[in-house]
């Protein structure tokens, strides 16, 4: 393994484990009450946001173990380093399956949160450098190899957990 390739692993590994404590302080810090309350904004409660974040982890982690048959090699992809900048702050979920149900509780979305992070964890620091360089997968801001896709799933995290401040603040 070289060492470019261990520095961004522990690297999107590390960023991962910050978001991810910080969104799990951040429910944990939460009555029932305000955990369920929807957004002001016609968004998602905070235990949904929760609960999506899980879901998503779930399929990331599928997808960059290859238990999740999403990633298609291509030798010689060139990341575009501008990638992340056109994410949306704002993003209709495209796949039904991370779309949360009414009614989640905040135990529930701790619960699925928490049983996230290990998978995603493992996945992430168990990418070859074959595979993370040379599979990509689509996502609707663009295509990215799946180092880039674990380097997503930190900023995922961080998105919504930085989205549970935000329903703090409003509380």
């Amino acid at each position: 393994m070289t060492d470019q390739h261990a520095d961004r692993i522990r690297g999107a590994a590390r960023i991962f484990q910050d978001a991810y404590e910080a969104l799990v302080a951040a429910l944990e810090g939460m009555d029932d009450t305000s955990a369920a309350r929807l957004a002001p904004d016609g968004g998602w409660s905070p235990a949904q946001v929760a609960w999506h974040v899980a879901e998503s982890n779930r399929l990331t982690a599928a997808t960059l173990s290859g238990a999740l048959p999403g990633a298609r090699r291509a030798d010689g992809f060139v990341e575009d380093p501008a990638l992340f900048s056109r994410i949306p702050e704002r993003a209709e979920t495209l796949i039904p399956a991370l779309n949360p149900p009414a009614g989640v509780t905040r135990d529930d979305a701790l619960t699925k949160l928490r049983w996230s992070a290990a998978p995603t964890l493992k996945a992430i620091e168990t990418l070859t450098p074959d595979r993370a360089a040379n599979y990509t997968v689509k996502l609707p801001f663009g295509v990215l190899n799946l180092y880039q896709l674990a380097e997503f799933a930190a900023e995922h995290v961080g998105r919504h957990q930085k989205q549970l401040e935000r329903c703090l603040e409003t509380v």
